[in-house]
């Protein structure tokens, strides 16, 4: 097989960028639009759990057929479930549904949403390890990692402005076009290079069934999943109690809170790109559980009294984020056999996905009955709990 141009890794990393901006901003206008315009704060976190928790159900599934097939083409035919989504949502904008019938396709919109997600990342993740085997790896899984922490950043600015040309049908318009693009791109990519590990003779379903155990003996993977998936939790509240934050405490108008959430993006990129050092620790977790801990001040420092202090927290929550997805990524990469890649990355797509679902379920229930500086203080104090178990083994833990 020949190596992967740089063409095709330019493709590929555009084609991902244009995919996350879309799906993160059909995720965060339902939550807008069910806020907004339904008025039902508790639904868009059950909207935001559907778009992005799905695949809690179906990613475990999706990576075992990337153990089995070629990942990239996996990702590139549910895709247009994001499409699907898109028109669902774009119709119920534009009024075409009565009253009776709003709520329902919010949720059925949001779960084309998550059909998508399920699949699509996964599929991803692994073929960015196929294309980029060998030395290299690391340095393109935090290129990866970085394009798609950016994706969540600039996709609220993105959505922001769209509806201010054609208010909700021309955001929902938008993520679609989108990704229609990074389909185009896709085409033509390398799928010789995307082959599924070899031996594979029993069923994908009997392949789950040995991952428990194959996990059982892989205790650094089973911590950094864990926490892997309490620090996604954290990305609900952001989802979800920001931007209400925002507009009750400092009536920050529509396209100054997307603004406000794309400070995200150059933060994220500085976050990741200082993962990097991770490989010169001889404790490579440290630094990620300290990243973990920073984030969890950022994020209550938003609930500051001035603008100016909630602007800095958020800033520091983003670094730290930015340091703790992209060591989280790289650090699994590094661990999983290559026979298991496809189910790991299936599980860390069920983290990064479910897990802000859930921290946006949580946030939106907690919104309705205590308020947004009540809510964030429940959010992220129960994850913190939840958390603080894990802290002495991640202490613990050695490079590899």
């Amino acid at each position: 097989m020949s190596p992967a141009r740089r063409s095709d890794f330019a493709r590929f990393y555009l084609g991902t960028l244009l995919g996350q901006l879309a799906g993160h901003m059909l995720n965060f206008g339902i939550v807008q639009y069910a806020q907004e315009v339904l008025q039902a704060k508790a639904l868009s976190g059950l909207g935001l759990f559907l778009a992005f928790g799905t695949p809690v159900v179906l990613g475990l599934h999706a990576g075992a057929l990337c153990d089995r097939q070629p990942a990239l083409r996996l990702a590139w035919r549910w895709q247009w479930s994001f499409i699907v989504g898109a028109a669902i949502l774009a119709a119920l904008a534009l009024g075409e549904a009565t009253e009776a019938y709003q709520k329902p396709l919010l949720l059925v919109g949001a779960l084309a949403v998550g059909v998508a997600w399920s699949y699509v990342a996964p599929g991803r993740l692994t073929y960015v390890v196929r294309l980029a085997a060998g030395p290299q790896l690391r340095k393109h899984s935090i290129i990866f990692n970085l394009l798609t922490t950016i994706g969540f950043g600039v996709a609220p600015l993105l959505l922001g402005l769209a509806r201010a040309a054609g208010g909700f049908p021309g955001g929902f318009a938008a993520a679609a076009a989108m990704v229609v693009l990074a389909q185009l791109l896709f085409l033509g990519l390398p799928t010789a290079l995307d082959v599924a590990t070899p031996g594979q003779r029993e069923s994908w379903l009997a392949e789950l069934k040995r991952l428990p155990a194959d996990l059982a003996k892989a205790p650094d993977i089973r911590r950094v999943l864990v926490v892997c998936a309490i620090v996604h939790v954290m990305l609900g509240p952001v989802q979800v109690l920001v931007q209400p934050l925002l507009a009750e405490q400092f009536q920050v108008g529509i396209v100054g809170r997307g603004a406000f959430l794309a400070l995200l993006a150059p933060v994220l990129i500085v976050g990741g790109i200082m993962a990097m050092a991770i490989p010169a620790a001889r404790h490579p977790e440290r630094p990620l559980l300290l990243a973990t801990i920073i984030a969890f001040v950022g994020l209550l420092g938003t609930l500051a009294g001035t603008m100016a202090w909630t602007v800095v927290a958020f800033l520091v929550f983003g670094i730290a984020g930015g340091f703790g997805v992209a060591s989280i990524a790289a650090l699994l990469q590094a661990r999983a056999a290559a026979e298991q890649r496809g189910k790991i990355m299936g599980l860390y797509a069920i983290s990064t996905q479910f897990f802000p679902a859930l921290g946006g379920l949580i946030s939106g229930i907690a919104l309705a009955l205590a308020g947004v500086e009540h809510a964030m203080w429940i959010v992220v104090g129960l994850t913190f709990v939840c958390y603080a178990p894990f802290m002495p083994a991640m202490w613990r833990m050695r490079e590899k």
